[in-house]
């Protein structure tokens, strides 16, 4: 039996937020495309980004789910140990076949470019 988009799609934002990459992986289908600021990704690189975010997460905190058949949008906050803290997202997410297929990341970008020094940062350190 597949699983309910909603269950894949909370699913999802939690392994990222446990940093648990294995079980973010499984979670993955084969030709999943992710965007985000205008750029394309395809799986292998949409699955390095959100490890590459590991040394600044601290947890995704969900706050809504919406579901329409196998889209789910998920409004949560991604908790940084940045001087940033959170940064509000919403990610539209279609499943199929109890995987991840598509994903569509909506992020407040206003101080992204504080998160992202403090990401370089730390890799040079």
């Amino acid at each position: 039996m597949t699983a309910e988009p909603k269950s894949v799609a909370i699913e999802y934002i939690q392994a990222v937020g446990d940093k648990d990459f294995d079980r973010l992986d499984a979670l993955l289908h084969p030709d999943l495309e992710g965007w985000t600021g205008g750029q394309r990704f395809d799986r292998a690189a949409w699955a390095q980004a959100l490890q590459n975010f590991g040394p600044i997460l601290i947890r995704n905190e969900i706050r809504k789910t919406i579901v329409d058949r196998d889209q789910v949008c998920i409004v949560y906050d991604f908790i940084t140990n940045t001087p940033v803290g959170i940064v509000p997202c919403a990610e539209i997410v279609t499943v199929e076949g109890g995987l991840i297929r598509d994903a569509r990341l909506v992020f407040e970008f206003a101080r992204w470019p504080e998160v992202m020094a403090e990401l370089r940062k730390r890799a040079t350190a």
